[in-house]
């Protein structure tokens, strides 16, 4: 116990002497040094500027086809003497596509003009196809100990370990056909780290992460099919390029993993965001299971939706609900339910994001419900240009039976991330976990500490 408690006050000392060493530092800058505007997620932006393009693209040709038109009647002779119109209908200045939305100022009237003769001509800035390669890579070190109770049988006694870890090698490339059809394909090389060869472990289809192909009709209409991640949870659907932490938490392994009401499955989604009232809305279906023996997966269907209300840049909340209708072998049929909702606000540099869920384990006798409830705020301090320190605070309540007590626990979450030009990442951080009460045997969480210094690199 004295070991472990010096160890966490050794660990804590380091963190604040960072944080204050930062403040100290910041502090001496001069009044008219250059600050660094806090920044979405490059992903995000990256989807952004994507389909700010495409519209752009469509109010050329709308503009130019209307031009041609014009003159061929005589109504005009010169572009001087057009008189200005305004963009199509939905168009703003400011995305409500990201968390964090990015400020885009809209070509004018002659840009427009100019951009629509341009592409008519065949001289196009932005020539289709276009591809896009990222990479991203997480590693780190972690000092971990465990103390199982007597009634979580199975497990031996108090054990402490350390050890480098590979948490993820992600390689995706994006390409857009034209301004309908894009595909996403992304791989994670750290499945290889450890292989797991027994059909039984496997959950998910190894290596393969996203394989899927978009249809965009219009903005508020699109189709998507292939491999891709069900529409629920707000933390899941989240980049774990864009998360201030490692991991999703106890209930998010439980529920959206392990029980697959979330995660990545085969399927066919609509989707779209109607931009003019900030609402984003996702429907899906999709197989309940995969395994490596065709003949092993549980027949079925996934019916998932997802809505999204978000007005302005500060706030946003959304509602999830998903059906499982299940044949397993016996004849059996299973139909189980999930609900869940999310709420984020932004404050200036001050971000905090709340998520509850409940959801029957189809898998479990009796099918009980499992219940998750997390929430975690970032607040980012701009030391030097494009170097930001990050206090971070994570916390989660998570129920894996909700009929029976003693089936609790509490997770936390606590650090001071590094950021530099939002493309490497440094997270020297604790994690908590505290089962409730006394711990039965239906309690899957064990009692323990992880510090873990992390780096994540995209490119």
């Amino acid at each position: 116990m004295g070991s472990r408690l010096q160890l966490m006050v050794l660990f804590s000392g380091l963190l604040c002497g960072l944080f204050f060493r930062v403040e100290s530092v910041r502090s001496q800058d001069q009044p008219g040094s250059e600050v660094v505007e806090n920044e979405p997620a490059r992903a995000q932006i990256e989807e952004q500027t994507e389909a700010e393009t495409v519209d752009r693209r469509e109010a050329s040709d709308t503009r130019a086809d209307q031009l041609a038109s014009e003159k061929q009647v005589g109504q005009i002779d010169s572009p001087e003497s057009a008189p200005a119109s305004p963009l199509p209908s939905g168009r703003s200045n400011k995305s409500h596509n990201s968390s964090d939305s990015i400020s885009q100022d809209q070509p004018g009237e002659q840009s427009v003009l100019t951009s629509a003769a341009t592409q008519k001509k065949g001289g196009q800035d932005d020539e289709w196809p276009k591809t896009r390669i990222r990479a991203r890579i997480m590693t780190g070190w972690e000092f971990e100990e465990k103390r199982p109770s007597e009634s979580q049988s199975g497990l031996s006694g108090n054990t402490s370990e350390q050890q480098l870890f590979l948490q993820q090698v992600r390689i995706g490339i994006k390409a857009r056909l034209n301004k309908r059809v894009a595909a996403n394909i992304s791989a994670d090389l750290s499945d290889a780290v450890r292989p797991k060869t027994s059909s039984s472990d496997l959950k998910q289809i190894p290596y393969l992460r996203n394989a899927y192909l978009n249809l965009r009709l219009k903005r508020a209409f699109q189709i998507r099919a292939g491999h891709f991640k069900r529409p629920f949870s707000k933390l899941e659907n989240t980049s774990t390029g864009s998360l201030p932490f490692r991991g999703r938490g106890l209930s998010n392994a439980l529920v959206i993993e392990e029980a697959r009401w979330g995660d990545r499955a085969i399927g066919l989604m609509l989707w779209g965001e109607i931009r003019e009232i900030g609402l984003t809305w996702k429907g899906s279906v999709s197989n309940p299971d995969w395994s490596v023996d065709n003949d092993s997966e549980m027949p079925g269907i996934d019916s998932i939706g997802q809505l999204v209300y978000k007005p302005n840049k500060w706030f946003s909340v959304g509602l999830n609900y998903g059906h499982k209708f299940i044949e397993p072998s016996d004849d059996q049929s299973i139909n189980a339910h999930a609900l869940g909702g999310d709420c984020r606000l932004t404050f200036g540099a001050f971000r905090i994001t709340a998520e509850a869920f409940g959801a029957q384990l189809p898998e479990e006798e009796d099918h009980p419900f499992a219940l998750g409830v997390t929430g975690y705020s970032t607040y980012d301090v701009d030391l030097i240009p494009d170097l930001v320190l990050q206090p971070t605070l994570f916390g989660e309540y998570a129920d894996a039976h909700a009929d029976y007590s003693q089936t609790e626990a509490l997770r936390i979450v606590i650090g001071i991330n590094l950021l530099w030009h939002r493309k490497l990442r440094v997270f020297p951080q604790v994690e908590i976990i505290r089962p409730v009460g006394t711990v039965s045997s239906l309690n899957p969480w064990i009692s323990g500490e992880t510090y873990y210094i992390m780096l994540s690199l995209e490119i």
